[in-house]
């Protein structure tokens, strides 16, 4: 075989390829998420907007508005197909769309499925000019793709002139309202999950509905008539379906807990509760400056008689604890504590005391969870934080209280 007849080297591949430098690797199929199809187009329709301004494009206007309107276009498809797939996953949209590229009959499929969340309702209302626009251009997603239709028509006869920071600056906000979109679909269907909701009203609208009503004590007077007036008018409620507002409001402790209604705890006494704080305190006593501590520099110099004091001080405390409180008082703080700090939701605490209870069945669980608690400087921080999220708010409130400022 000649030299000539030597088939050629295979040339790396001109798009995935990946070169020793991987400070630009971008991740995408197995490591990529759909929300980066969702926020991309829009994305890159603003980004390349807002570069024509800046270095003034002025040859590049006629054809990158093209990718700019396109990218736009696709952004909102997607948006809305993202929207639809979570919602019928979890059951609030009952019917499916059919698969097409026609972004205005998405946008009335989801409009007409009134969506018990009053803010889905109101950002499906701010895109309805950024879809009518779009949608008298191209409704199928070809107009902006091709110079001419798959009729052979000219695209986009009826607009001969666009201008860019028009785009550009309805960009910034269609970008917005999608992106609000998404993350109060994403945030709905972790709601739903949770059972508390109506048929017109998801968790967050309860929420505030509680927030607009007066106190529990105070429903036979003209305030709460006056504030059921205004409920009706916002969330377009009938009597029937106030009351059944009214009822899940009233099963829920964080939301009854702004009916002025105090919530009960599953086992930890308020007693108790101030006392584990007060053991708390004598193991993190107040600094008298930001340096008066352990310290985090493990290699500097290190007052080994406060660590030992620390070590004593926190074995007294987890001493009295196990004696004082019950195992399921223990894990009930234990519950509250982890609810204030990770943020979960007041529905969630049933599953995360039984999770302790159960940690505690474990070999020395319960000595470790009472050493645990008493380690963390943020316990009073966040067991009042989850106190509040659970309706216990005088409790919160007084533990809140026993800490005082650093001097």
């Amino acid at each position: 075989m000649t030299q000539k007849d030597q088939p050629l080297a295979p040339k790396p591949d001109p798009f995935f390829s990946i070169p020793a430098d991987r400070t630009w690797n971008a991740c995408i199929g197995p490591q990529g998420e759909e929300e980066n199809y969702v926020d991309g187009y829009i994305d890159a329709a603003l980004a390349l907007a807002n570069l024509i301004l800046e270095k003034e494009m002025f040859v590049a206007r006629d054809t990158l508005v093209l990718p700019i309107l396109y990218n736009a276009r696709h952004g909102v498809e997607l948006s809305l197909k993202f929207a639809m797939t979570r919602l019928l996953e979890v059951g609030i949209l009952k019917v499916s769309h059919a698969v097409n590229h026609d972004i205005a009959s998405h946008w009335q499929h989801l409009q007409g499925a009134s969506i018990g969340d009053e803010a889905i309702r109101r950002h499906l209302c701010e895109l309805q000019p950024y879809i009518t626009s779009l949608a008298s251009i191209d409704n199928d997603g070809q107009q902006l793709r091709y110079a001419t239709d798959v009729e052979g028509n000219p695209s986009l006869e009826g607009k001969p002139l666009a201008n860019i920071h028009v785009i550009r600056d309805s960009l910034v906000a269609l970008r917005k309202v999608l992106g609000d979109l998404k993350n109060h679909v994403l945030r709905l269907c972790t709601e739903i999950a949770l059972g508390s909701h109506t048929d017109e009203c998801s968790r967050t609208d309860l929420l505030n509905i509680a927030k607009m009503l007066p106190p529990r004590t105070e429903w036979n007077s003209v305030a709460f008539t006056t504030a059921k007036q205004s409920v009706h008018e916002r969330y377009e409620l009938s009597g029937k379906k106030f009351t059944a507002a009214v009822d899940a409001i009233q099963a829920n402790r964080e939301m009854n807990a702004q009916l002025g209604v105090e919530a009960v705890l599953s086992h930890l006494t308020d007693a108790n509760a101030r006392m584990l704080i007060e053991k708390w305190s004598t193991v993190h006593p107040v600094r008298q400056s930001a340096d008066d501590d352990l310290g985090m520099d493990y290699f500097g110099k290190r007052d080994w008689e406060e660590t030992r004091l620390y070590f004593e001080r926190k074995t007294d405390a987890r001493n009295v604890i196990l004696q004082t409180l019950s195992p399921e008082e223990i894990a009930d703080a234990d519950a509250i504590y982890y609810l204030g700090r990770d943020g979960n939701f007041p529905e969630q605490y049933d599953g995360l005391l039984a999770q302790a209870k159960k940690n505690h069945a474990e070999a020395d669980g319960l000595r470790r969870s009472v050493d645990n608690l008493l380690s963390k400087t943020n316990l009073l921080m966040f067991l009042v934080s989850g106190l509040r999220r659970l309706g216990k708010t005088t409790l919160a409130s007084t533990l809140e209280s026993m800490r005082p400022a650093m001097r």
